[in-house]
């Protein structure tokens, strides 16, 4: 299969890192040996309509590059796992991975994992260096990753990478949830459905403040949506 790849890459409220993680990711491909690709920027607004600047500084990549970078934005608020869907809809390359845009992805990392293209049907990251993350991160994604295994009888080293997939595939397996556990949800169809991978270790970079996903509304979302799949996967 052509080495082609849409990186869709999810940036709300990342005025401060979007360029500087689109920039990373270009040369990181460059690096790759990718030359066919497209990074595919999605924004939202804020649940009270507003945003941060960032949709105005993709629309200023898109116009610099715009046989390269494309921007969808969506005029109200949307779960993560919706852009995802939207994002799958719009790729228009044979494989797809998802590079956040708040560029805690260390780049050099990219071309290690596209090195496996064509191994497997899946290239499942995990990080490398967990210890740059705060230690409650790193006991809650401990014990996520050992819950998903348990429940769904696998050993997989991490289920939240920035895992590289066909776009084929994607589209037999689009998530269900807008919570924090779509790429769960994904990567469990997937393995459901007999495709092959291989794992690859990827560094990241300290991110200042708390996650996101660690809040509360949100740790419950993934909850259900986990025991949820127990009963239809």
């Amino acid at each position: 299969m052509n080495r082609s790849m849409t990186i869709i890459m999810p940036a709300f409220k990342e005025a401060a890192n979007l360029e500087n993680a689109v920039r990373d990711t270009e040369l990181a491909l460059a690096n790759s040996g990718i030359s066919d690709f497209e990074i595919l920027i999605m924004t939202c607004l804020d649940r009270e309509g507003k945003h941060d600047g960032t949709p105005d500084i993709a629309d200023r990549l898109v116009a610099q590059k715009p046989d390269r970078i494309r921007h969808a934005h969506s005029k109200a608020f949307i779960g993560l796992g919706d852009q995802y869907r939207k994002a799958i809809g719009l790729a228009s390359r044979n494989y797809v991975m998802m590079v956040p845009g708040d560029n805690e992805n260390d780049s050099s990392s990219m071309p290690k994992i596209l090195s496996h293209l064509g191994e497997a049907d899946m290239i499942v990251t995990y990080t490398a260096n967990p210890e740059v993350r705060a230690w409650y991160r790193r006991f809650l994604s401990r014990w996520y990753t050992r819950i998903l295994n348990f429940l769904f009888s696998h050993k997989m080293p991490y289920y939240n990478g920035i895992n590289v997939y066909r776009t084929e595939d994607l589209r037999q397996a689009l998530p269900t949830t807008d919570s924090f556990a779509f790429m769960a949800e994904i990567l469990l169809r997937l393995l459901k459905m007999g495709r092959t991978y291989v794992t690859v270790p990827v560094f990241v970079r300290p991110v200042n403040g708390p996650s996101s996903a660690l809040r509360w509304k949100n740790i419950v979302s993934t909850c259900k949506t986990v025991f949820r799949l127990r009963k239809t996967l």
